[in-house]
């Protein structure tokens, strides 16, 4: 009996100890630094990884839309403007982190043509472009490549 009452107390006890609330203050310090929990995923066998900073003009962080990794269809054919093939069906979507603008595309086939296609809601698409220019960002990436674009500024899309 005496056995019986003194598990009763511990289980009680280990109970209420977890039924506790963390420290809020905790919480939210840990979640304004930029040491947020994000691992960028090792890419499988033959595939790649392409990962960056997503920035709006103003530096705002949230660009807004979801960013998939398409490609130019015209790649290496100059005579022809860019032909970019958008499909959220079978494109790689990013995995971006809202807080941070941290993104990533995992598992990425070897091509020489992609480009980053952000969709803002249907038919409303912004191709990222390189630097002050009208021309899409080109992205190659081989088996085994981890591809850092840096920060990448997305201008003003209205």
């Amino acid at each position: 009996m005496k056995r019986t009452y003194i598990i009763i107390v511990i289980s009680l006890a280990l109970l209420l100890t977890g039924c506790i609330p963390q420290n809020r203050e905790s919480t939210e310090q840990l979640l304004s630094t930029e040491e947020i929990n994000w691992r960028i995923p090792i890419p499988a066998e033959g595939t790649g990884l392409i990962k960056g900073f997503l920035i709006g003009n103003d530096e705002e962080i949230s660009v807004g839309g979801t960013p998939f990794l398409s490609k130019n269809l015209s790649f290496g054919q100059s005579e022809i403007p860019p032909t970019i093939s958008v499909s959220p069906s079978s494109d790689i979507r990013a995995k971006v982190n809202v807080t941070t603008g941290a993104f990533y595309f995992q598992d990425v086939p070897p091509a020489d043509n992609y480009v980053i296609a952000i969709l803002d809601g249907p038919g409303e698409i912004y191709i990222v472009r390189t630097g002050n220019s009208e021309a899409p960002l080109e992205i190659q990436i081989k088996a085994g490549e981890i591809i850092d674009l840096g920060k990448i500024i997305v201008e003003d899309r209205k």
